[in-house]
C-alpha cells in the first residue's frame, strides 16, 4: 500500500512536509521533495545534484532511525516583480 504525503502550497508548511516524509523512514518519500536541478549540501560541505547521490545521502541519515524535529522560526519568501510574472 502506498502512502500519500501532502505538500504545502504555502512556504510556512514546508517544514511539516519535510518532517512527515523524513520520519516515514522512506527515501522515496523524501525524494519527492527534490526536483531536477535540486541541490543537497552533504555533511562534508559538497554540493550534491545527482538524484542517485542525493538518495544515498538521505539513506545514510534515515538509517540512523532517529526522528527529525524542527520548528520554522522564519520563512523568507522572495518578492516577485511584475515583470517576472
Amino acid at each position: 500500500m502506498s502512502e500519500s504525503y501532502s505538500l504545502s502550497t504555502e512556504p510556512d508548511g514546508m517544514a511539516a512536509a519535510l518532517l512527515a516524509r523524513f520520519n516515514s523512514g522512506k527515501v522515496s518519500a523524501m525524494m519527492t521533495l527534490y526536483e531536477p536541478g535540486a541541490v543537497l549540501i552533504a555533511k562534508d560541505g559538497r554540493t550534491v545534484t545527482d538524484h542517485t547521490e542525493i538518495a544515498a545521502e538521505l539513506e545514510r541519515d534515515l538509517r540512523l532511525g532517529l526522528p527529525l524535529e524542527a520548528k520554522a522560526r522564519h520563512v523568507f519568501v522572495p518578492a516577485i516583480s511584475p515583470r517576472s510574472c
